[in-house]
């Protein structure tokens, strides 16, 4: 049995999400729905940013793949937690790969 590092409701919700909209995610649509769904932003993005590291999802920034580092993402946990601040630099897009 595969034991993901991510977790796997929150990747149901952002998935559905991608596919309802027909668009990728944005950080305000992370912010939107740990607001409608009373769940801790960070928790949405660890799993966003989890998904991008192990390659189940991608990063777009300018109509370009960025790729992220495990590195850039452990950075960006202040106190433990990620907070909007810290991410407030990727205004791009985050997309499920089929």
């Amino acid at each position: 049995m595969e034991i993901h590092k991510w977790d796997v409701a929150l990747e149901n919700l952002i998935r559905e999400e991608t596919e309802k909209n027909n668009k990728p995610l944005t950080l305000n649509d992370v912010k939107r729905l740990a607001n409608d769904h009373v769940i801790r932003f960070d928790d949405i993005m660890v799993t966003v940013f989890e998904l991008t590291l192990n390659n189940k999802w991608v990063y777009k920034e300018n109509n370009s793949i960025v790729p992220l580092t495990r590195e850039q993402v452990d950075d960006l946990y202040t106190g433990g937690r990620i907070k909007e601040e810290d991410v407030e630099r990727y205004t791009g897009s985050w997309f499920p790969l089929k």
